[in-house]
């Protein structure tokens, strides 16, 4: 398995700064808010994942991920 390089979330962060929720964002996490739901998507670069966890509609909430996956998947390919 590939090491989950940290400038994948930093670059992530950046993508979606228009998202950051009330300015919760560090080093290697940020909560979105995304239409009515809620996101936190946070690195853990030594067990080399990204954790993404919703709040929020649940009929949005599949819509919400799929956002946030495909920019991830966005900013993996270009680090």
């Amino acid at each position: 398995m590939a090491a989950l390089r940290s400038s994948v979330i930093t670059r992530f962060i950046v993508r979606m700064n228009q998202k950051i929720d009330d300015g919760f964002v560090w080093r290697t996490g940020v909560v979105l808010k995304i239409g009515e739901n809620k996101a936190l998507v946070k690195a853990d670069i030594e067990d080399r994942k990204i954790t993404i966890e919703i709040d929020g509609l649940e009929h949005t909430r599949r819509d919400t991920l799929s956002a946030i996956r495909y920019q991830l998947d966005e900013k993996h390919h270009l680090a």
